[in-house]
Parts: structure tokens; C-alpha cells; sequence
């Protein structure tokens, strides 16, 4: 069942699911002694409970979320998965970065793999990682 979620605050009135040994960020970390926390072994699982109603939120990286969505769910599962990247229910962020060294002979072929990889994931058009 959706809910609205305006501050990681919100979450207090929700079970949350936590997939152990992962931080969320600074934020959610400091606020998960206030929540009631169900940890999961992984993030498939969690969402799976999500699914059972056994979870009521699970954050998650958008991407993760996405790829799981799509390769370990049905249709009709993938459709009550709700996924927002909205402002209001993003907890952190961060950049990605490929570093590899020039001397390696695959580097080349490893930013252009990581390049349009992350093409696909943004679905537009972004600046391009250089070799350096």
C-alpha cells in the first residue's frame, strides 16, 4: 500500500525493511533507533516482504530497486512495486565514478561498457566519462 513520505521522518509510523550490513546514509542511519526496523538478508528479500505486506518501506538505491524489479519480479509483482525518486522520499545521493588505471589494456573498453551503461540507467543523454 502506498504512503506518504515528506521526511525520512515519516517513516517512524512505518515497519521498515533494512537489508543488514547496509547503511542508508547519514540521515537514515541516525534515525534507525527510532523506527521499527525489520532486517532483511538482502534487498530481493525485502522487497518480497514489502510484497507479503510484511514490511510497510524499504529504502533502497534506485537502481537496485529498478534491476530487481525487472529481473526477479512478474509483471503483475513488478506493478505494485512502486519505485519514487522524487525529492521528497530521496534520503541521499551520490555520484558514480569508474576509475581504472591507463596501463590496462581493458580500461578503454571498460568506460565505454560503463559509459553507456550508465546512459541506460539515467535514460538521457549524459556527459561521458573520459580516459584519463
Amino acid at each position: 500500500r502506498p504512503f506518504v513520505m515528506h521526511s525520512p521522518a515519516d517513516l517512524k509510523a512505518q515497519r521498515v525493511g533494512w537489508s543488514r550490513g547496509y547503511s542508508y546514509g547519514d540521515a537514515m542511519d541516525a534515525l534507525r533507533s527510532a523506527l521499527t526496523v525489520e532486517e532483511m538478508p538482502n534487498d530481493e528479500v525485502a522487497l518480497r516482504q514489502l510484497l507479503n505486506g510484511r514490511i510497510d518501506a524499504m529504502p533502497m538505491d534506485i537502481t537496485v530497486a529498478r534491476q530487481l524489479r525487472d529481473q526477479r519480479f512478474s509483471a503483475a509483482e513488478q506493478r505494485k512495486l512502486v519505485i519514487d525518486p522524487s525529492p521528497a522520499r530521496t534520503v541521499s545521493t551520490s555520484e558514480l565514478h569508474l576509475v581504472c588505471g591507463v596501463a590496462d589494456a581493458e580500461c578503454a573498453r571498460r568506460v565505454a561498457r560503463f559509459n553507456a551503461g550508465l546512459k541506460a540507467v539515467q535514460g538521457t543523454a549524459v556527459g561521458d566519462c573520459a580516459r584519463q
